[in-house]
């Protein structure tokens, strides 16, 4: 019997329109919006050598396992261009605006929670933030399906991205759940490999038609699908 299921965010339970995973095509848009808002004074250098910084955190390039804040990575853009570090939050939420911009709900997703929370099933969900977005943010994304979401943890809040399965155990401990009566669903394949490492009933939400065996329990298509587990 299910008694939790845990989400990933981006592309699972929230989706991030016209927006790649990898965010790195947007930097300078992104940065040069943030620096307009707080009336910073850039040129094209300075926009190219705060890329770099985060070209330097950027995980789909530079995967890693041990977190790092928002405030470390800002605050090193901010000091490499002599710029005022007390700015750090208005920086960093002005630069994360841009990205949320056209944030939406996966099609299904309030369908399937809302016979989630019929059923008293706990849901959780377990998201890898870009560039240590800060968990305030995390819950705007999120404000949509609010109401149906127990609980939220971020990978800073841990202080480990996935695979690694210490959010999960957080996460199980929290709703004193066994892994055999949780269901997690994300879409990539580090999602599949944390299910899997932590014994969790791992399905993957695939959106193309390309096969893709991760070792996963079940692919689904939309969210409502998982209802076949439940």
């Amino acid at each position: 019997m299910i008694k939790l299921v845990v989400f990933d965010l981006g592309e699972t339970l929230i989706f991030y329109k016209g927006l790649a995973l990898n965010w790195s095509e947007h930097y300078c848009c992104a940065l040069e919006k943030s620096f307009q808002e707080l009336s910073f004074k850039t040129d094209s250098e300075k926009i190219k050598q705060a890329s770099s910084i985060l070209s330097k955190y950027n995980t789909r390039n530079n995967p890693r396992t041990e977190e790092i804040s928002s405030y470390k990575i800002f605050s090193e853009i901010l000091s490499a261009l002599n710029l005022d570090t007390n700015l750090i939050d208005p920086f960093t939420k002005e630069f994360f605006k841009y990205f949320q911009r056209k944030t939406e709900p996966e099609e299904t997703a309030i369908e399937l929670l809302s016979i989630l929370k019929e059923k008293n099933i706990f849901t959780a969900v377990l998201t890898d933030v870009p560039y240590g977005m800060p968990k305030d943010l995390v819950l705007e994304d999120l404000k949509p399906v609010s109401n149906y979401i127990d609980f939220v943890l971020t990978s800073v809040e841990v202080g480990k991205r996935k695979p690694s399965t210490a959010g999960i155990k957080i996460i199980l401990n929290k709703f004193s759940c066994a892994s055999s009566e949780t269901l997690m669903v994300g879409n990539e394949k580090k999602d599949i490999d944390t299910a899997i490492s932590a014994g969790l009933i791992p399905v993957l939400l695939s959106k193309d038609e390309s096969i893709k065996d991760w070792g996963q329990h079940k692919t689904i298509s939309k969210l409502i699908d998982l209802f076949q587990l439940l």
